[in-house]
């Protein structure tokens, strides 16, 4: 998204990290409360693989601007 931009501090990004995971666990906690067959795969795991689905776009969004050699992609 072009025209949005924000100069975060450590600090910043790891309390919007732990809101995120959060929110991340509250859904995935008020989808567990349907019965035992309404998930086959853990929250934990439903978390990592939406993270590494993260990542993954923001890659490929990179790479398809041209701007690679400006930015990164890192996990904390």
């Amino acid at each position: 998204m072009v025209g949005k931009a924000r100069v975060m501090s450590f600090e910043d990004i790891t309390e919007a990290q732990k809101k995120r995971d959060e929110k991340d666990a509250s859904i995935t906690g008020q989808q567990g409360r349907r019965g035992k067959n309404s998930t086959s795969t853990p929250a934990y795991r439903r978390v990592q693989e939406s993270r590494a689905k993260e990542v993954e776009e923001a890659n490929c969004e990179i790479d398809a601007s041209g701007i690679r050699r400006y930015c990164s992609v890192f996990s904390v």
